[in-house]
């Protein structure tokens, strides 16, 4: 007997919750997701597999995470951001604004010693009996339930800064961190296709090239086929591994043929 390929039980259980909730924000993309082909059926099973061998959940049905974190960036990067109509010279004016401002904003903290550092804690960093950090996080946030963000490494007693210090976690600049997000958005305003008549075809091509890099970032691997897969879903197109290669890896593309 033929056994028939299932979608994980993280997926299953996604999508009973959804169905459960009708204004989920989720629920448009995770349509078009959960659809039940042997192609989607076998890009779930491919992410489940890729996910727990980077040790990214564990088998508890509960833990679906994973599932909820790609439904979140195909809704993204399938969503056209506010400023995909500006034409190129309007988009050039923005960027040069968010630079300008930038660049205002990181000098006005270095200037005036206001340039503090942002730390990432959270709760599986240190003992929670013995910690300073925690003691004095739960003065700030006495009804907090789980710690995972940000902090500022200036605002920590000597103790606790001495605690972060030994723990080796990385303290980012604020002045810094400004100037690379001003870079990085140029960066994603630069690299938007314009609005035109390709339409789906360009929003597919802007989806493949974000999800294989946010794979790449999780998993080491694009997941090529798992992408395109993904993007036939979303928008109706027909890439194959084959076409995903050459939107990648543009110098791998066949050259265009002289006409006779």
């Amino acid at each position: 007997m033929i056994r028939v390929p299932q979608l994980p039980a993280h997926v299953k259980n996604v999508k009973a919750i959804l169905s459960k909730d009708p204004s989920n924000e989720l629920n448009g993309i995770a349509k078009k997701l959960f659809d039940g082909t042997p192609e989607l059926t076998a890009m779930w099973n491919t992410l489940h597999k890729v996910s727990r061998e980077n040790d990214l959940i564990d088998e508890d049905p509960l833990q679906h995470s994973w599932v909820v974190n790609f439904l979140e960036h195909a809704k993204y990067f399938s969503e056209p951001p506010a400023f995909h109509k500006k034409n190129a010279e309007a988009r050039r004016t923005l960027s040069r604004k968010i630079e300008k401002l930038a660049k205002a904003f990181s000098t006005a903290l270095i200037v005036n010693g206001l340039d503090s550092h942002l730390v990432y804690i959270d709760d599986s960093m240190f003992d929670p009996n013995e910690s300073n950090i925690l003691l004095l996080l739960d003065v700030l946030e006495p009804r907090r339930e789980k710690m995972n963000f940000f902090h500022t490494y200036e605002d920590c007693t000597p103790s606790a800064q001495a605690e972060i210090d030994a723990s080796g976690r990385a303290k980012i600049k604020m002045s810094g961190l400004i100037l690379d997000t001003a870079k990085k958005l140029k960066e994603r305003i630069a690299e938007e296709p314009q609005a035109g008549k390709q339409g789906n075809r360009a929003m597919a091509i802007r989806f493949i090239r974000s999800i294989a890099k946010r794979n790449m970032s999780l998993y080491e691997d694009e997941l090529r086929t798992e992408t395109a897969t993904a993007a036939n879903a979303i928008f109706g197109t027909a890439y194959g591994e084959r076409d995903v290669d050459d939107l990648l890896d543009p110098k791998r593309a066949p050259k265009p043929r002289k006409p006779v």
